[in-house]
């Protein structure tokens, strides 16, 4: 597990580290949002799943997302069963090897 803060960290981690397998991001953060993370992630070809948390209304959020089956939303607060709810959902839009 690495930490980072805000979409410029996020980004310079993920281009040096190929071995990440999930993003579990906030939606607002340092820099801009979940959001833009996924766009700029998805233009430059990393199609690592994402699951994005936020304190704000899902239904509100959803509209945001693109037909993505790699990005999920959780909402605060959250619990264990449902974190890893979100990062089993996210994981299995992987192709099966």
């Amino acid at each position: 597990m690495v930490s980072v803060s805000g979409i410029a960290a996020a980004k310079s981690h993920l281009e040096s580290d190929a071995g990440v397998q999930v993003i579990i991001s906030d939606v607002i953060m340092p820099g801009g949002t979940g959001f833009d993370l996924v766009r700029d992630l998805r233009q430059n070809g990393n199609q690592t799943p994402v699951l994005l948390v936020s304190g704000f209304t899902l239904d509100a959020l959803a509209e945001d997302l693109e037909a993505d089956a790699s990005v999920a939303l959780l909402a605060k607060p959250w619990d264990l069963p449902s974190l890893v709810a979100g990062i089993e959902q996210v994981r299995s839009s992987l192709p099966r090897a």
